[in-house]
């Protein structure tokens, strides 16, 4: 569940949740965007939010793609990869 997930990521590694702070306009009235945010290396790493409800599955290709974004090793979820793909 994508609930579960972010308080994995929030306890085990500092990320926390944002939303945008600029007002984006669409079509039905202002949108936020929602994102994970985590330093690394030095470096503010951000991936944004799918657009499920937290009790809702989410993929693995998802959570995989979060991991790479943040600088996670997948491994840590699973994952069997060498090495994060180069920035």
């Amino acid at each position: 569940m994508l609930g579960d997930f972010i308080d994995r990521l929030k306890k085990e590694y500092g990320v926390t949740v944002e939303e945008s702070k600029s007002a984006l306009h669409g079509p039905r009235g202002p949108v936020s965007l929602r994102h994970l945010r985590r330093t690394a290396d030095g470096k503010v790493r951000m991936a944004l939010l799918p657009d499920i409800g937290l009790d809702a599955r989410i993929m693995f290709t998802v959570v995989r793609s979060i991991c790479v974004q943040l600088r996670i090793p997948p491994a840590d979820f699973g994952f069997n990869l060498d090495h994060l793909p180069e920035e």
